[in-house]
């Protein structure tokens, strides 16, 4: 069973991963989850690995908000520093090696760099003797370039850790069972919708009310006709295992944007047992 944190992500975000991991394992592994540790606020990377410390756990799963690129984490490496990113871990380790920082590597570490840079290494060293086996990070892009992944494992030392390519999203959408031909004109009118099987051949129709600035969805609702078909829907979707949830259910999926030819189309949700989930997903070994 692994530990899940869902660090500094606001916006009741943490709710949803709780959620989600309490009623479906995390693909592609597939990862048990429980409990989850919300922690919200002015927090930092020296924050978070003081709560994985704490944990005293062997497999984690992070949830923290990623740098879009993939470069790192979209968190402080401390209080008034940059970014916690592949390349600032590196320095690090290369200090734990000996090598002294120049004055515009310390920069890296901001103003307080002289208390912050051992401070980093002191925790480095506990969470390495944590002998880490599983870190799954569902951080938007980090496992984009694989090089940063691996900075990001060798600072952790555990023996595997995944991360996707593209980004990724919890949510709660509502759950119904009504005829395609009832669901009410608002959703056909303000959401984007994708068609389960397919089109043809629908069976389940997920709505999805896309945000105007990021393309990433803000607001969801499931159609179904049967409750059957549903629970087939969820079973080769999201869960094996999966039950039809009353009212609302706890989703999670990877987002694949628009293709850069047809800005105009929609982004796609690869919904957690579609074969291209594992795809998007890059794994390093120690």
């Amino acid at each position: 069973m692994a530990r899940g944190i869902a660090f500094a992500l606001g916006d009741g975000i943490g709710s949803l991963i709780k959620g989600f991991c309490a009623a479906n394992p995390l693909p592609p592994i597939p990862l048990s989850v429980s409990p989850v540790d919300v922690i919200d606020g002015d927090l930092t990377f020296i924050d978070l690995l003081n709560a994985i410390i704490k944990t005293n756990a062997t497999d984690l799963l992070l949830v923290v908000h990623g740098l879009l690129g993939g470069s790192g984490l979209a968190l402080p490496i401390a209080k008034g520093a940059p970014n916690a990113t592949g390349k600032r871990l590196e320095l690090l380790m290369q200090v734990a090696s000996g090598t002294s920082l120049s004055d515009k590597q310390a920069a890296e570490f901001g103003s307080n760099n002289k208390k912050v840079v051992p401070e980093l290494l002191a925790l480095m060293k506990k969470v390495r003797a944590m002998n880490l086996n599983t870190i799954e990070w569902r951080a938007c892009d980090l496992g984009k370039d694989p090089g940063v992944l691996k900075q990001f494992r060798d600072f952790f030392g555990a023996n595997l850790m995944g991360a996707p390519v593209i980004e990724n999203n919890f949510g709660v959408p509502s759950v119904n069972i009504l005829a395609i031909n009832k669901i009410p004109d608002r959703f056909w009118k303000g959401f984007n919708h994708y068609d389960y099987p397919d089109k043809i051949h629908t069976k389940v129709t997920y709505f999805l009310k896309l945000n105007e600035g990021t393309g990433w969805p803000d607001e969801g609702a499931i159609f179904a006709e049967s409750s059957d078909n549903l629970k087939e829907w969820i079973q080769k979707n999201i869960n094996p295992k999966g039950t039809v949830p009353k009212g609302s259910m706890f989703m999670h999926h990877l987002w694949k944007e628009a293709d850069k030819d047809h800005p105009l189309d929609p982004g796609i949700p690869i919904l957690p047992l579609e074969a291209e989930y594992k795809s998007n997903i890059t794994y390093v070994r120690g």
